[in-house]
């Protein structure tokens, strides 16, 4: 009689370790898939916001009338370096590229070469190479948010 009791102590001891176990195991699942998503909304928004200022830069940058572009290299470095915050490196090439087109477009050969792969050689861009790589880092933009693939906008 006395070893079934100590068997029955066992077994629900044992059956508490375990489901104390199981719900540690299940929490930290959870905690893991929202913490996938926690910052969502808001690298959803700066993507969004780094495509409209690179495509207003590019707009700007490609009617040769500009005045002042330091101001618009500023802005743009800083975009980058938040992007580096909270960018993929897939999504940090895509972007540093992105970049690299437009400000040759304003004459800066030099600005992220190490970063972006390119070279001190590097001519102006036109239109369609910023367009090809814009539409790189919508998809890369897109692929790390979880959101589906879709064309991207032509710059006018």
């Amino acid at each position: 009689m006395e070893s079934s009791n100590i068997t029955a102590a066992l077994s629900a001891s044992g059956g508490v370790a375990l489901g104390w176990l199981l719900g540690m195991f299940q929490e930290r699942r959870r905690w893991k898939r929202e913490d996938l998503v926690r910052f969502h909304d808001y690298r959803r928004g700066f993507y969004l916001r780094f495509l409209q200022e690179t495509t207003a830069a590019a707009r700007l940058f490609s009617k040769q009338d500009f005045e002042q572009p330091e101001q618009v290299v500023e802005s743009l470095e800083r975009l980058y370096s938040e992007l580096e915050l909270i960018g993929s490196r897939t999504l940090l090439q895509h972007g540093a590229n992105l970049l690299d087109a437009i400000l040759s477009l304003a004459g800066r050969f030099d600005w992220l070469h190490g970063a972006s792969g390119g070279s001190a050689g590097r001519g102006r861009a036109d239109k369609a190479e910023i367009e090809i790589l814009r539409h790189k880092f919508l998809q890369a933009g897109r692929k790390e948010l979880g959101l589906p693939t879709a064309n991207a906008r032509r710059i006018e």
